[in-house]
């Protein structure tokens, strides 16, 4: 658990950057397969390299941005646009342009359970429940094709990709 201490930090632009970055955020992968976050809404996580940093002016949306940004539709989406960009075949480099062009949710009541779906999962990683993970993980998949009205290949393409090997988790999507 690395700690940086702002205060401590010498070159004044440098500090007021990472000043700056001090509030609630989502911390989005940047190298990736398909797109992964991390929702940060204390504002305390300091952005490393390679990740993006989305920082809506609101911060109450921040789950519901990270259920878009963790989706199968959104990762299918900008893997059509970047596919191989990124450090191998499979993987993609993914733009802060490109995020900010992602596509919105249609329905909006399946969005919301796939923010809380978001949360739920964000919550399991946290306390290190694998399977609350991946349960969380799947239904968010499920709400968010629901909200972006996809066929449910989407999804299992999305869930083929995401699984990392060696864990025990090989349900079906």
């Amino acid at each position: 658990a690395p700690v940086l201490t702002i205060d401590d930090i010498d070159d004044v632009a440098v500090r007021s950057w990472f000043t700056a970055r001090c509030r609630p955020k989502i911390l989005l992968a940047s190298q990736t397969a398909v797109l992964e976050v991390i929702v940060d809404p204390e504002g305390v996580m300091v952005p490393s390299v390679p990740v993006l940093v989305v920082e809506p002016e609101d911060p109450s949306v921040l789950w519901s941005l990270a259920a878009v940004l963790s989706c199968p539709a959104a990762s299918a989406w900008l893997f059509s646009r970047a596919a191989g960009t990124g450090m191998s075949r499979s993987a993609m480099r993914v733009r802060a342009r490109d995020v900010a062009e992602l596509p919105l949710p249609v329905d909006k009541t399946a969005w919301a359970d796939g923010a809380s779906f978001a949360q739920a999962a964000q919550m399991a990683s946290g306390k290190g429940e694998e399977e609350a993970y991946a349960d969380a993980m799947n239904q968010l998949g499920h709400a968010m094709d629901v909200a972006y009205q996809v066929d449910k290949s989407v999804g299992v393409w999305w869930w083929r990709q995401r699984r990392v090997p060696g864990h025990r988790s090989v349900r079906a999507y």
